[in-house]
């Protein structure tokens, strides 16, 4: 049985990686901007490919007369190997609430988009080079809506520092045989991008809500399983424009979990909080984004047997609370579910045999409970 060794090589690359304020690296809508690329020997050797994207949106109003709906930013971050997505995660980045006043205004929102993949030996390049780029693309841009004295509203989104870092893995004995990324069960008519808001996936309290699910029957019995999920989710608060006056904000608690043929073998647990002014500046309207990142090595021992095993994503022991107003309202919180992707792959040891596959990876509704 092989195992996972030492690492053998590191390589960093960093874009702009002491940030500026403003961040220089302009974010324009519908475009896709490559941040950072790695180049390596094509040896046989597994590659765990790690990013992290500090990036901003900056959202400026004239002097507001009335205010509608909060702007807010799309991306996706994708890692590639030559031209070729073998992994991404979309972020959005919600406008903070203006206030209405005489005078212009400007809110910036910061977020740190993490990225996290191992790419398994390659038998289509021995004795060559590969090349690994992280890039964001989809990105859509959105202003706050409403009525101005003068002038229009604008929004800027721009990445700061891009860190982007690729590490060989060696083996202690045979070469891995690997089963790549796997298909989700599909469904891209409720995740196109732009994401809409709310995300159209409810969760609803005390329910169970599948997200994603894979098959997998590993072509030799001992062989590991390592999975990735990551679930992009928020919370929305709203008084349906009616004025209200919060004293406590609104939450949302929930758990995901990697379920392996019923048995839960991983979970994480998340909270998200309305940010709020504790005083009456108009209807309620805010929308909070959260991130859940999941990864586990499922290795054979852990398995009760060693046929087909099925993995599922889903969100449980989900509460959603209310907030608690001194006047005016009500006021309600509404948790959902935007884009999710779920990986596996298998990570063997006997021979070296390539199976590997890729979808673009949303959640289906056909996974609900």
């Amino acid at each position: 049985m092989g195992t996972l060794g030492e690492f053998n090589l590191t390589v960093v690359r960093e874009h702009n990686g002491i940030a500026n304020v403003p961040f220089p690296v302009e974010l324009v809508h519908d475009s896709m901007i490559e941040l950072a690329s790695v180049t390596l020997s094509c040896a046989m050797y597994a590659v765990v490919l790690q990013a992290a994207v500090n990036w901003n949106a900056a959202f400026t109003i004239p002097p507001p007369v009335g205010l509608g709906e909060n702007g807010f930013v799309e991306v996706t971050f994708q890692i590639l190997r030559d031209g070729q997505v073998i992994y991404q995660v979309a972020q959005t980045i919600r406008q903070k609430d203006f206030e209405l006043g005489e005078q212009g205004q400007t809110n910036i929102t910061y977020e740190v988009a993490p990225l996290l993949h191992l790419d398994p030996p390659s038998l289509s390049c021995m004795g060559g080079m590969v090349t690994y780029t992280l890039r964001a693309t989809d990105i859509a841009l959105f202003t706050q809506t409403g009525v101005f004295t003068e002038g229009t509203p604008s929004v800027r989104a721009a990445v700061g520092a891009a860190t982007f870092i690729a590490q060989e893995v060696g083996y202690t004995r045979d070469e891995l045989e690997t089963k790549g990324v796997e298909p989700v069960v599909v469904d891209e008519g409720i995740a196109t991008l732009p994401v809409t808001i709310p995300f159209p996936t409810p969760l609803m309290a005390g329910d169970t809500v599948e997200l994603a699910r894979i098959k997998v029957e590993p072509a030799q019995g001992k062989n590991s399983i390592l999975l990735m999920a990551v679930v992009n989710w928020g919370l929305r608060v709203t008084s349906n424009g009616v004025l209200a006056t919060l004293t406590t904000g609104g939450s949302a608690h929930v758990a995901f979990e990697l379920v392996r043929n019923g048995e839960v073998i991983y979970r994480v647990t998340q909270t998200s909080i309305q940010a709020y002014s504790n005083k009456a500046i108009g209807p309620i309207e805010n929308v909070m984004f959260e991130i859940a990142d999941l990864s586990v090595l499922d290795i054979p021992s852990r398995r009760k047997h060693q046929g087909v095993s099925t993995y599922i994503l889903r969100a449980i022991n989900i509460d959603v609370i209310d907030p608690v107003l001194t006047s005016g309202g009500p006021a309600f919180s509404t948790a959902s579910v935007g884009p999710v992707t779920l990986v596996a792959e298998e990570l063997g040891a006997k021979k070296m045999k390539r199976r590997r596959h890729h979808g673009s990876v949303y959640q289906s509704k056909k996974g609900r409970k």
